[in-house]
């Protein structure tokens, strides 16, 4: 069998928050509360999370990758 992989959405919808929330909470954002960012936490763990790398280097518009010609 194949693992799942978790997502933000996933914790969110466990969590019955936005994603966005959930975003925030684990870049540690000042407007969440503690509480919340220590369940978000909590459940990232339990479920094994682990941020898409290919997501974030398109946001950044980077991929730190060098070809060879």
């Amino acid at each position: 069998m194949e693992k799942k992989i978790c997502t933000i959405k996933d914790i969110a919808k466990e969590l019955k928050i936005s994603a966005s929330t959930v975003s925030r909470a684990l870049n540690n954002h000042s407007s969440i509360k503690k509480e919340t960012v220590r369940l978000i936490k909590a459940l990232a763990e339990k479920l094994n999370y682990r941020p898409n790398l290919m997501a974030l280097h398109l946001l950044q518009e980077k991929t730190n990758t060098i070809a060879i010609v």
